[in-house]
Parts: C-alpha cells; sequence; structure tokens
C-alpha cells in the first residue's frame, strides 16, 4: 500500500508544499504460522541497506503473559520485501516465554575489512526472578547468530530493553553502544526507567543512569554528540499527557534533569525515536488516550519542540520502532504495530522518502 503525505517539510524538504514518499507492507500478520499475534518490533538498518526486524510472537494467546518466540526477519532492498521469519529463540512449543527483542548495530571498518556487528538483546522472563537478560550477535547482516548468552546488568539484570533498538555513538566517545530500558513489568518491583553503555562491543556492560518512575525509552544521537532519551511515563504530568526527556552531553555518563514535552502527547505507549544529522523523528500513536493515529513528528531544535506531523496509519496503532539509513538524509523506516479492530492485528514496516517531490 502507498500513501503520499503533503504538504509538510521534514529534513531536507525545501519547499512548503512537496510531498513525502510513504510504502507500507505488512509484515507480521496475527493468527499465522502457529501464533496468536506478533507485537514488540524492534528494527535496525545495516550500511549495505539491510533491514533487520525482530519480533515478540506470542502463541496462544495476544496476552504480556502468553508463551513467546522471537523470530527475525530480512529486507535487502531497505524495507519494500522481506524474507520468511526465521526463529531464534524458542520453539512454538511448551510454556516458555522470551520478552522485548532489541536490535543495536556496532558498524565495522572498512579499512579492517571488519564486518557490522549486531547484537540481538532479550529477556527470559521463563526463568524464575530474577528475569535474566541474554544477549546473542550476528557479523553476516543477521544471516547467521550466535548461541544465547547471559548479560551481567548486576541489580538491573532482566530490565526490558526498549523497546526500540540501542545506538552506538559516532561523535562524543565514538563506538560506545547505549541502551535503555525499563523495570518493573514484574510484581514487586519499582518501576525505572534504565540506561546501561558498553565500550567493548558488548562484552560488557555499564549501567549509568536510573529514571524513578520512568519506563519504556529510546536513545537518540544528535550531530553535536547531544544525546536524548525519551520516555514513557504513564501521563505523570497529567497537565499535558505527555512523553518525559532527559539530555546527556558527555555519552551518556550523566543526566539533566527530566522534561516533559508538551507537543509530544501520548496514550501511555512506547515509542520510536531517531536522529538524522541534527532532525529528529519521533514515532508514536498521536493521541491523549487512545492508541490510534500512528503518526511521525520531526524537530530541528534538539527535541524542544516538534511540528511536520505526518499521519502513517489513522486507525488502531500502538508499539513503534524507528530506524534511518546511516548512508542517506531522505531515508526513514517505522516498523509499528497497526490493525481494524486492534492495534496487535499486524506488524508493518513503513519506507519513508523525505525528499521525495
Amino acid at each position: 500500500m502507498k500513501l503520499l503525505a503533503l504538504g509538510l517539510v521534514l529534513g531536507c524538504l525545501s519547499v512548503a508544499d512537496a510531498a513525502i514518499q510513504v510504502d507500507q507492507v505488512d509484515v507480521f500478520i496475527g493468527g499465522t504460522r502457529g501464533h496468536a499475534c506478533y507485537r514488540v518490533p524492534t528494527a535496525v538498518t545495516l550500511p549495505n541497506n539491510t533491514v533487520l526486524m525482530a519480533v515478540e510472537s506470542r502463541r496462544t494467546t495476544c496476552g504480556d503473559q502468553a508463551p513467546k518466540d522471537i523470530e527475525l526477519v530480512r529486507s535487502q532492498d531497505g524495507g519494500f520485501t522481506w524474507s520468511e521469519p526465521v526463529m531464534l529463540v524458542g520453539s512454538l512449543t511448551g510454556n516458555t516465554t522470551y520478552r522485548n527483542p532489541y536490535l543495536t548495530v556496532v558498524p565495522g571498518s572498512s579499512t579492517t575489512a571488519t564486518p557490522d556487528l549486531v547484537l540481538l538483546q532479550f529477556v527470559n522472563s521463563t526463568l524464575d526472578e530474577p528475569w535474566t537478560t541474554f544477549q546473542m550477535e550476528s557479523r553476516d547482516a543477521g544471516l547467521t547468530w550466535s548461541s544465547a548468552q547471559p548479560v551481567n546488568l548486576s541489580a538491573w539484570n532482566g530490565t526490558l530493553a526498549g523497546p526500540g533498538l540501542g545506538i552506538t555513538l559516532a561523535h562524543t566517545h565514538p563506538g560506545r553502544i547505549i541502551m535503555c530500558g525499563a523495570s518493573g513489568y514484574h510484581a514487586g518491583h519499582s518501576a525505572n526507567g534504565v540506561v546501561w553503555f558498553s565500550d567493548d562491543q558488548g562484552a560488557s556492560y555499564v549501567v549509568s543512569a536510573v529514571f524513578p518512575e520512568m519506563q519504556e525509552c529510546q536513545v537518540a544521537e544528535l550531530a553535536d554528540g547531544t544525546l536524548l532519551i525519551n520516555f514513557r511515563n504513564s501521563h505523570l504530568n497529567s497537565s499535558c499527557d505527555c512523553r518525559a526527556q532527559s539530555v546527556s552531553h558527555d555519552g551518556g555518563l550523566t543526566w539533566g534533569p527530566l522534561t516533559y514535552i508538551p507537543d509530544l502527547i501520548e496514550p501511555v505507549c512506547s515509542a520510536g525515536l531517531v536522529a538524522a544529522n541534527d532532525t529528529l523523528y519521533f514515532t508514536n500513536p498521536n493521541s491523549r488516550d487512545q492508541r490510534i493515529n500512528m503518526s511521525v513528528q520531526s524537530s530541528m531544535d534538539g527535541g524542544n519542540t516538534w511540528s511536520h506531523e505526518v499521519t502513517l496509519w489513522p486507525g488502531p496503532s500502538g508499539y513503534s520502532v524507528a530506524t534511518n539509513h546511516p548512508n542517506s538524509k531522505c531515508t526513514l523506516g517505522v516498523a509499528y504495530e497497526r490493525g481494524e479492530q486492534s492495534y496487535a492485528e499486524r506488524i508493518t514496516f513503513a519506507h519513508i522518502n523525505l525528499c521525495y517531490e
């Protein structure tokens, strides 16, 4: 399905009446291949234009506590066509539950012929508490993966990453991996937003910040090295029913105070955030009280103000993740949940050309 959004100025568009081209394809459809539904997408774009998407494949029901597998698909043309799903974790049987797949690309080196590294983290909540965070890696663009190994996040092990994607810094502390997630999704635990990083390509991690009462999150890096983290926060600021955010100027070692962004309303839901040079793009159900109206908004002032909304789907829509092509200022991808009656009916990938005229 192809949609055209008119009259917007996003990223490199220079005229007010230019158009943005959006091509959308349904990648996972609930009720197929032995799974009741598919949720919580993560997606990354590699330098060679390969897009990887992983999802929770929920077996018997669509509930959060249903047995779950983690499946992966690949696109070698930027998100227009997709491979058949491959099960990375799970077996379609039993009561195993693997949650919140979370992809991160660590760019390789052309001078040393080092391939790109892709990390996949997830939580095994089948185990007794404390839940355990695991990590797998691929060095061939997602074709093959290492065995899952536990990740030691100390007191925050089992934190549900994202949902969204991790990032590798290009400016302040180049090569540092920054990830974030939320604790408190099982009984007796307080809700916290947690940030962790690695300076050794994912061999070890350090927790750098804990934000009390914050929840699902996404980090982005601007061209000057500023990091912005954006949180779901269950409407703690009821005056605007909006998102919370914090900024770091030292590569994620320390973070400033939380602020609320009235432009970014939400119905309490996960959201996507990605930077393309000095432009930030934010994706979520653009509503105060319903998971509907999946939209893209942009900010050119570091996330202080937001505008230029384009609607990808006006109906039921839920979690989303945004990914941009590292070699193009014009290409944005959004993997998101949507449907006719429920936002959990299918997962769609939108390929957005921001410089279409």
